[in-house]
């Protein structure tokens, strides 16, 4: 029986890691032959870099990776090709479709027309079109985003994997407990602390600049902590001069799971989510989030049941969510808690797993 070969196209070694690592390992325990090809060169994979990324820095050499993405097509011969993300599948779709491969997978992650508005949104969405237009198949991480994708093509096949996400949530980790007197010890936290985490890159989109200006308005007290999972000092230095002592900028950190495990809530204020995990990974934790109110992220929460929504990103009232939270009884927090960690058991990357390989089984069967 021949071995069925399957190529994942996706730009950032380090997202692919934390994304598509854990589908290219389920693929390969279960007898296909799996490989990752990045943008940028990476030693976390085993395939060659081709700078196909559709960034301002690679325009220039985008007609030289697109024969190169051909070639290593061509000479590749896979079976499937699946591709992340708009802003890195348009090129490797379109050389899939050249060079005769008919299962060319888009696995949107997010439509970030949704978030740019003017030219930047129209050339986006338009992206998004040819790359929906040349695929076999779609896969989506959320109800949200598939409603968006049907918008731009009416007749594309689009579907998620399970209840949605990029490759599931590994609940063992996040379920962990974690010792409290360490983690306040590693952190410089008192017990009387209330801790408040922000996980996102240092980017507006991102919410950072929201986060920064709430703490640094309603939250001078050092009684509120924030932890800062992706800023660093000198990203919070770059907005607002220096760190406040009730500021904690840790940068990129594996802490993330003990971190949630002991803050008592998220926030949120992104402008653009596909399926946010920083939410699921908050909800596995028995973290509350308190979120702005759009798709991607009200997917996740029903607003005071399992978190909080923010209408219009409003930063007050993220305030006033936090001094809310902060007032609730233990019983009515245990309760929160509760829910928020059987919202997140939907997304569990084991029944994640099970779909997938029920897809892709389907996908060769048709083959």
């Amino acid at each position: 029986m021949m071995v069925k070969k399957i190529v994942h196209f996706h730009p950032n070694s380090g997202m692919a890691a934390i994304f598509v690592q854990p589908l290219v390992d389920f693929e390969r325990s279960n007898g296909y032959k799996s490989t990752i090809v990045t943008s940028h060169k990476s030693t976390q994979f085993d395939a060659e870099s081709i700078p196909y990324d559709l960034r301002l820095e690679n325009i220039l050499l985008l007609p030289y990776a697109f024969i190169k993405l051909c070639f290593f097509l061509y000479v590749s011969k896979p079976n499937l090709v699946i591709c992340h993300n708009s802003r890195s599948a348009l090129l490797p779709i379109l050389a899939a479709r050249l060079v005769g491969i008919q299962s060319c997978i888009y696995f949107n992650h997010g439509v970030p027309s949704i978030f740019y508005k003017g030219l930047l949104g129209f050339v986006l969405e338009c992206i998004e079109a040819v790359i929906l237009r040349f695929s076999s198949e779609v896969i989506t991480v959320s109800c949200d985003m598939k409603k968006e994708l049907s918008r731009i093509n009416s007749r594309a096949i689009i579907s998620l994997i399970g209840a949605g996400s990029a490759s599931g949530i590994n609940l063992d980790l996040f379920n962990a407990t974690h010792n409290k007197r360490d983690f306040n010890a590693k952190f410089g936290l008192s017990n009387d602390d209330f801790l408040v985490a922000y996980i996102a890159r240092p980017e507006d989109r991102k919410g950072f600049s929201a986060a920064l200006y709430l703490w640094t308005k309603y939250f001078t007290d050092s009684h509120y902590k924030l932890i800062m999972c992706g800023p660093s000092e000198f990203d919070v230095k770059s907005k607002i001069n220096e760190v406040p002592q009730n500021i904690i900028p840790l940068g990129f950190t594996k802490d993330i799971p003990e971190i949630l495990a002991n803050a008592n809530c998220l926030i949120l204020p992104s402008l653009h989510e596909g399926l946010s995990y920083a939410v699921l990974e908050a909800m596995a934790s028995g973290c509350i989030p308190i979120a702005n109110n759009i798709p991607g992220i009200s997917e996740l929460i029903t607003d005071g049941l399992n978190g909080f929504l923010i209408t219009k990103n409003e930063i007050e009232a993220y305030a006033r969510m936090i001094l809310f939270l902060e007032s609730l009884s233990r019983e009515e927090i245990f309760q929160m808690k509760e829910e928020c960690m059987n919202k997140s058991k939907k997304y569990s990357r084991d029944i994640f797993l099970e779909s997938y390989s029920k897809k892709l089984m389907s996908i060769f069967k048709v083959n």
